[in-house]
């Protein structure tokens, strides 16, 4: 509701000085970078540097589209509560050239070699399973199909078991390690190298170790199988390349022509760039919603080629939703506290923001809870396992911590998804249920930076157990650094877009209507 035009005050042609906060960001970023791969260097190999690289940029991604959302959803509605609030989420969306430049690294790790070293391993003692460990650790791959089909060994040794063993010989050096290390949520096959579609996707609980895991197994199903093959037409580095160049393109030119629309309207004084902004936002949310939709599946999806959901893309935009309006929360709460856009961003319309972050909470709750009913629901091997993967399993032995003196990955990521639940959907479900929290600046604030940390840790959730190992490639050390790394990145360039004009779109024609805006 709004009462009669009113004058606009001083502040609606305020800027924001954020140039020493650019510099720590941009610098922080460059440092998280190198510090996570040299740790990857060193500790963790190419294939955890690029799964913590994707989280971080999926992170990233999920602002940019979130703010592109906001933006054309308010110009599609007509909305007029909400101009003074709109240039945040209009500097996210003029952010897609940076991610651009960095989906660079992505696009190198789908063309790496697909040949894997194994270091010299005495079978006798460590096992094949540890042997298989090793192989995915060193993979260089962020993506699994991305190897191609082959010899998972360098050389091209043949099919010959003595072949495969002696090869391991030829490099390193010896290591004595348990033969029940590989993490039994990776098991792919049974002894006896039965790969038929439908067994060899069924998740093995830590008791039946010694049975199952053998190399060529493990290189079977989470490399290149018979499965990922029948998918290599869409799945392949050129074809997955081209696409992500596609999504990131066309999203790229909305999100650009929106905020440079606006900020050229601040001095053009044109009415008529609203109106052409309105008509553009009916076509430009179908293109949205199939670029997002597209690139969930490539970017998010992709990385288990044997799983496939078609709630995944409205679950990232539910979180991106999430993320979008937290961020909105946060940054006009400090704003107002440190004495900016007075008189023009009031109580009111962080009461709206709160209520948008509120419906979009219960929103990304419900679409999680769908996708994991119908895939429970269905018992698919294929879509199953992604989830007793990440610990939401029904087999007890699956949620174990710990088995025989190693770390068991599934019970770590059962703590995991049971945050995820709590803190992103049933705590902050209950603590923005009031209106009193939504119209107070420091707990709608506190609100926000809660839902920004488990959005974080829900991506982590999502791309992280693709990584197998023991305790050290669970706890996030990497995932962190690359987040600090590509966040500080993607924040330098968001800030500069925010920075480099006035905080509200002084002239929007419905500018008067949200400087009088009033909740009923």
């Amino acid at each position: 509701m709004a009462h009669a035009p009113t004058t606009p005050p001083d502040s609606v042609n305020e800027k924001l000085n954020a140039d020493g906060l650019k510099f720590f960001l941009l610098a922080g970023g460059v440092i998280g970078l190198i510090s996570a791969f040299i740790t990857c260097w060193f500790f963790g190999g190419l294939r955890q540097f690029y799964l913590s690289y994707l989280m971080a940029y999926v992170f990233c991604l999920s602002f940019a589209v979130g703010g592109l959302f906001v933006v054309m959803l308010q110009h599609a509605t007509k909305a007029g509560w909400s101009v003074v609030v709109r240039r945040v989420p209009e500097a996210l969306a003029g952010s897609f050239p940076i991610l651009v430049l960095l989906a660079l690294p992505l696009v190198v790790s789908v063309f790496l070699p697909g040949r894997i070293e194994i270091a010299k391993v005495d079978t006798e003692v460590a096992g094949e399973n540890w042997a298989a460990h090793k192989m995915f650790e060193k993979m260089p791959n962020l993506y699994p199909w991305a190897s191609g089909p082959g010899d998972p060994y360098a050389g091209g040794h043949g099919d010959d078991d003595s072949d495969r063993h002696d090869h391991g010989d030829d490099h390193g050096s010896g290591e004595e390690v348990s033969a029940n290390d590989f993490p039994a949520e990776y098991v792919a096959a049974d002894a006896a190298g039965d790969h038929h579609a439908g067994d060899h996707h069924v998740a093995k609980p830590f008791t039946e170790l010694d049975q199952v895991a053998t190399v060529d197994a493990v290189y079977k199903h989470f490399i290149y199988d018979e499965y990922t093959e029948g998918k290599s037409a869409y799945l392949n580095g050129p074809f997955w390349t081209g696409r992500l160049l596609i999504y990131l393109g066309g999203l790229l030119v909305l999100g650009n022509w929106y905020y440079r629309t606006s900020v050229k309207q601040d001095t053009a004084k044109d009415p008529e760039l609203s109106i052409k902004m309105r008509a553009r936002s009916y076509p430009g949310f179908l293109l949205f919603s199939l670029l997002v939709s597209l690139a969930a599946f490539d970017l998010i999806m992709a990385v288990d080629p044997h799983w496939y959901s078609t709630i995944i893309a409205v679950y990232f935009f539910a979180g991106s939703a999430v993320a979008i309006f937290a961020t909105m929360a946060i940054a006009y709460s400090v704003m107002l506290g440190k004495g900016l856009l007075k008189d023009a961003v009031t109580t009111e319309h962080l009461h709206d923001i709160g209520k948008f972050l509120f419906a979009f909470v219960f929103f990304w709750g419900y679409i999680a809870f769908s996708q994991y009913m119908l895939i429970w629901y269905g018992a698919l091997a294929e879509e199953s396992t992604w989830f007793a993967r990440r610990g939401a399993s029904m087999v007890s032995e699956n949620l174990a911590i710990t088995a025989q003196g190693t770390i068991y990955a599934a019970g770590f990521w059962t703590i995991v998804a049971a945050a995820v639940l709590v803190g992103h959907f049933i705590i902050p479900f209950a603590g923005l249920l009031s209106r009193h929290v939504k119209r107070n600046r420091v707990l709608l604030s506190f609100w926000g930076v809660w839902l920004l940390i488990f959005h974080w840790i829900d991506i982590y959730w999502l791309i992280m157990p693709e990584m197998p190992g023991g305790l050290w490639y669970k706890v996030p050390v990497v995932p962190i650094l690359a987040t600090v790394g590509v966040g500080g990145i993607f924040a330098f360039y968001a800030l500069g877009n925010l920075t480099a004009h006035r905080l509200v779109p002084a002239s929007d024609p419905r500018l008067p209507e949200s400087l009088a805006f009033h909740n009923i």
